[in-house]
């Protein structure tokens, strides 16, 4: 699927992660007036359009997130589907996610400030509890699910495993899901769970936030597994952090259910006396300023992209089209003049790509060019300065003039880079292939 692309009621702009069931993008959706909004756009897997099973899973997400109207939860907008493709849109996070945030401050060689390691802590314990008393468990609390905006917000995502009334589909008891790191040892073993699973998740990644070290970091599943069943506390722990704050730790991963907090509010009530008697107190302001600082590359892009908006060739694209068409017909901009207008806009011969490297002029000889394609693995964005500039693979016969090119490969979803020098010559084709799964390599080979 080539980006930009119009699903149902949105314009899908890029792909923000990809799961066994779904993909999520980030998205328009356009409104009267010149109403714009972003958003998130989970659609599952065409693979599985066909699956019931699947489908009511999705279902069963969009029913557990309409009633979790608040602050610290990603709030849906709409359950949808679009010809075969069933599809949630839902409120946009624009920041990072815990796994993105640990990654940085490993990079930088830091530790997360105490004070905020407790705040994120706090806003995760205020959502999960307000789901708990509507009856509904998270079942997959993880960093990847706990978002941070630029404006210090902290939300609680992905409630696809949920367990709770609002399930038409129930997983068998002995079928494992979520993220094993981050489960609790009932829920490793296959056993039935209740509330306290979300508070041993929660316990482990306040470990990690705290110590800037992973707690079950085993080289495979069942490694993985095993450890968490067994529940292993690296031995010596607590001596990392102050003894108040180790004790309110292992009070939530205790290996006993029973002997954990009965509640997440009980588990923040404790944080709360142990941030006011230890002086951690923080708010978002702070939290949004330390977020900035950290990604602060990635703040003044996106903040730029929202300044110069109204500017862009996608805005063009709907809203000058759809004004176009209603000039002409008095009604919006069908869907299939839509298409015939993206292949006008977005072809290689676009007058809308500026890139001066990419041959545009078809009476100049063949031979004075060569092609390249793009290949990566799970998935990627290809950038070469001056030529092409973020799109999305696979990325099929680009024709470029004969020289050398700075090949880069982004997974944007762990913010993975992989660069390579190449030579585009007269009448050949390069072909190059990303890995970012096992080898986290890039390698090209030229054909003629």
């Amino acid at each position: 699927m080539n980006l930009p692309y119009r699903f149902g009621r949105y314009l899908l702009t890029s792909k923000i992660a990809a799961g066994g069931m779904a993909e999520v993008y980030r998205a328009k959706y356009f409104g009267e007036g010149g109403f714009v909004k972003k958003v998130a756009v989970k659609k599952i897997l065409p693979a599985l359009s066909s699956s019931k099973d699947f489908v009511t899973m999705l279902c069963d997400e969009a029913k557990a997130l309409v009633k979790l109207q608040h602050k610290n939860i990603v709030q849906v907008y709409e359950l949808g589907k679009d010809k075969d493709s069933y599809y949630i849109s839902m409120e946009y996070v624009d920041g990072a996610d815990l796994r993105k945030l640990f990654k940085r401050v490993v990079l930088e060689s830091q530790l997360i400030p105490l004070k905020f390691s407790c705040f994120v802590i706090g806003e995760i314990l205020q959502a999960i509890d307000f789901a708990h008393n509507l009856g509904i468990i998270h079942r997959d609390v993880s960093p990847p699910n706990i978002l941070i905006s630029y404006n210090g917000e902290v939300k609680v995502a992905d409630f696809g495993i949920a367990k709770g009334g609002h399930r038409q589909f129930e997983t068998v008891v002995t079928e494992v899901k979520g993220k094993y790191s981050y489960m609790s040892p009932e829920q490793a073993g296959g056993k039935p769970v209740d509330i306290r699973t979300d508070i041993y998740a929660i316990g482990v990644i306040f470990y990690e936030l705290v110590t800037g070290k992973r707690l079950f970091d085993a080289p495979n599943d069942f490694l993985a597994i095993e450890q968490v069943k067994k529940s292993e506390l690296p031995e010596g722990w607590q001596m990392s952090m102050p003894e108040e704050l180790s004790q309110i730790i292992s009070h939530a991963l205790r290996k006993e259910s029973t002997d954990r907090y009965c509640s997440a509010a009980d588990f923040l009530d404790e944080l709360k006396q142990y941030i006011v008697k230890s002086g951690l107190a923080a708010d978002s302001m702070e939290l949004s300023q330390y977020i900035k600082d950290l990604f602060n590359s990635e703040y003044k892009k996106d903040a730029n992209e929202l300044k110069h908006k109204k500017n862009t060739q996608i805005d063009y694209l709907w809203e000058g089209g759809k004004k176009e068409a209603e000039k002409k017909s008095g009604r919006i901009i069908s869907f299939a003049s839509f298409t015939i207008i993206s292949a006008l806009l977005f072809s290689s011969g676009s007058s809308l790509n500026n890139s001066k490297n990419i041959v545009e002029d078809k009476d100049k000889p063949l031979d004075s060019f060569g092609t390249i394609s793009v290949q990566a693995r799970p998935w990627a964005y290809v950038y070469i300065p001056e030529a092409l500039e973020k799109k999305e693979t696979p990325v099929r016969n680009v024709k470029l003039k004969s020289g050398n090119y700075i090949l880069k490969v982004n997974y944007e979803p762990d913010d993975l880079w992989l660069q390579k020098e190449i030579t585009i010559s007269d009448a050949k084709h390069v072909k190059c292939f990303a890995d970012f799964i096992e080898q986290h390599a890039l390698t090209c080979q030229s054909f003629r």
